[in-house]
């Protein structure tokens, strides 16, 4: 099964704290804010830097060719460093002068790198001739790329969260498939009527559902189903975090999981797959999860795969979006070469090579190939209009102290139901709120 090539929010998070650490103490910031000149001397070196690996860099390596086809005299250095290393070692590149021209990032890290001045606009750039327009790109996904009206990054892939379904199972278990515009109660209701002892011995042996880890990202999830959100507009955490929309969402997770017994337990923390294989297996009827792994389940499955959009909320059809993009290293030695490898890396045309690993980001490949109809990719498409804004476009400090707290609410409610999660709520809320205060009064809002 291909490599998923978005950058994974949850586990890198950890891994942009450590190093946030390494950057505040080790480098004086206010120098990135200037770009170098292109070098006067010798060809130019270009590097760009990606968390990608694997197979997932073929898609890189063809857009590569393509732009050295067209800038010969350029050496292109392709840096792929995977996992949690990757922003580690970005950020310890900056802190030495030695960063990249090109870093790709995933939304999660997109204000801890501006608000520390270590990417250049690109608005300016975009209205260069020939322009690019946020209408050459899918509504919606260029809206990661801003951080405080300014643009950043251009998408490189996205994707909001579905519901994969296994045909088979349903056909065994004589149940009918999800419809787009199904319900909370729909979802739950279908997944206990999936959920089966096959040999009888008193142990699931088909799960109705495997859901997303607990983790932050399901809290934002639900939440955004029942109305609400994580954090205020002012980026504080108290009457959010712990506010009725997310306590709605931990009940609703808690009941599929806990009270129902659809879903197994996560196999690995901090993580927002959870670790856990039983719908790749054929052990499971749905799976609630982003497009990632979609090419490799059609492969298994064939004709049997289905997907939907997720469960509408008791208050509104809603959904979240992981996305990744490109960005011109503020320490770049060649911005405007930086800027035309950028084009063709994350351009509208560079979605003809995307499409084999992700959703296309042009508006006009979409339009084309008449996407949005599409069995597979029309219900990831079609909910990209519900996405709601991401808790960390609210507040910079969210890797920080949001999301820690947000993951300890849901591993509390999913692995220890007999603690008090609504207390623990209050409490989670509250000190990551002190944290956050704090900060903000050492480095601005």
């Amino acid at each position: 099964m291909p490599q998923h090539i978005g950058v994974k929010q949850t586990p890198r998070l950890r891994a942009i704290r450590a190093a946030l650490a390494v950057l505040i103490a080790a480098m004086a910031l206010g120098a990135l804010g200037c770009a170098r000149t292109e070098a006067a001397q010798g060809p130019p070196l270009l590097r760009a830097a990606t968390g990608d690996s694997g197979r997932a860099l073929a898609p890189h390596r063809e857009l590569i060719t393509r732009f050295s086809a067209r800038e010969p005299a350029v050496d292109v250095r392709l840096e792929a460093v995977s996992g949690g290393d990757y922003y580690t070692r970005l950020l310890t590149q900056y802190a030495s002068g030695g960063a990249p021209d090109i870093v790709q990032l995933g939304d999660d890290a997109v204000a801890a790198f501006v608000s520390r001045g270590a990417l250049l606009p690109l608005d300016a750039r975009m209205a260069q001739d020939p322009p690019l327009r946020d209408s050459d790109y899918v509504t919606g996904v260029t809206a990661p790329g801003r951080w405080r009206g300014q643009l950043y990054l251009l998408p490189k892939d996205f994707t909001p969260v579905g519901v994969f379904c296994n045909a088979a199972v349903f056909r065994r278990r004589g149940v009918p498939l999800p419809r787009e515009g199904w319900t909370w109660d729909d979802f739950r209701r279908t997944a206990r009527a999936l959920t089966h002892d096959d040999d009888g011995d008193g142990q699931t042996d088909t799960w109705g559902v495997v859901m997303p880890g607990p983790v932050a990202s399901t809290l934002e999830l639900f939440a955004a189903g029942a109305g609400g959100g994580v954090v205020n507009d002012d980026g504080s955490y108290s009457g959010a975090l712990d506010g009725p929309a997310a306590l709605e969402a931990v009940a609703f997770v808690r009941g599929v999981v806990i009270e129902d017994r659809s879903a197994p337990l996560p196999q690995e923390l901090g993580v927002w797959e959870g670790g856990n294989r039983q719908f790749e297996q054929g052990k499971a009827g749905m799976w609630v999860t982003g497009r990632w792994p979609q090419p490799g389940l059609v492969e298994t499955f064939g004709k049997d795969l289905v997907v939907v959009p997720p469960p509408l909320g008791p208050k509104a059809p809603s959904n979240i979006l992981f996305w990744a993009g490109f960005a011109i290293s503020a320490q770049s030695r060649h911005p405007d070469l930086a800027w035309r490898f950028l084009r063709n890396h994350a351009g509208p045309d560079a979605s003809t090579v995307w499409r084999a690993w992700a959703l296309p980001s042009s508006s006009a490949l979409v339009k084309a190939e008449k996407l949005e109809s599409d069995p597979l990719d029309g219900p990831w498409l079609r909910s990209l209009a519900t996405c709601r804004p991401r808790a960390y476009t609210r507040d910079r400090y969210w890797a920080r102290y949001g999301e820690p707290a947000a993951r300890a609410l849901m591993e509390t409610a999913i692995l220890t139901p007999e603690r008090d999660y609504v207390g623990t709520a209050h409490a989670l809320a509250a000190q990551a709120d002190a944290w956050r205060r704090r900060a903000v009064a050492e480095e601005g809002p």
